[in-house]
């Protein structure tokens, strides 16, 4: 008989190279702040990759991806680099969840399983702060986004759409939209040109 937490533990493998992540992840993010504020930026890649344990606690590429997804974007990292420290997976699908000029976060594959569940654990974690500044901060925290309070929040829909429709019934995708709702109960349109939902 299974036990019934064994697919929730991790093995000793998977300990290794989630410590290796994290070491890698506070490393190249070091001195990096979230906009605005003062709190350690590598909180947030920490925080993505312990939501992809969670709910996917058998897929060890994806919850190192997870710790790892703003590395190449945001520090000195190279795709070699992620493929030769922590497997090609984890590095194509950082890659996959790399923001580039020349194409809009929401054009991910949505195809790929994986590379929607990545993109989720980043929209939720980046929702959360949203709402956590709000609460704290009030509508000043809108100024710390491109485009403003219509842009983000419009790109938080269409996220969050595409995810629903790419994978609608994983928990993880339920704990997202949870969250997006929240964000527009508790955080309605602040903005006095912002226009109505």
């Amino acid at each position: 008989m299974t036990d019934i937490l064994e697919s929730e533990a991790l093995s000793p493998v998977d300990e290794a190279t989630y410590a290796e992540a994290i070491a890698f992840a506070r490393e190249r993010h070091d001195g990096q702040v979230r906009k605005g504020s003062t709190t350690p930026y590598v909180v947030h890649p920490l925080e993505a990759g312990a939501l992809l344990a969670h709910y996917y606690p058998d897929r060890s590429s994806l919850v190192t991806a997870g710790f790892l997804h703003d590395t190449i974007e945001d520090t000195r990292t190279s795709r070699d680099e992620l493929a030769e420290r922590f497997g090609e997976e984890v590095a194509r699908l950082v890659v996959a969840v790399t923001n580039r000029w020349w194409r809009a976060p929401w054009s991910m594959d949505a195809r790929d399983p994986d590379t929607v569940r990545l993109k989720a654990a980043d929209c939720a974690s980046n929702i959360r702060a949203t709402v956590v500044d709000l609460r704290r901060e009030g509508p000043v925290v809108w100024r710390r986004f491109r485009g403003g309070e219509r842009a983000k929040r419009d790109y938080y829909r269409r996220l969050t759409g595409q995810i629903g429709d790419a994978l609608p019934n994983e928990p993880l995708t339920l704990r997202l939209m949870e969250l997006a709702r929240f964000l527009d109960a508790e955080c309605p349109w602040t903005s006095p040109r912002a226009g109505n939902k």
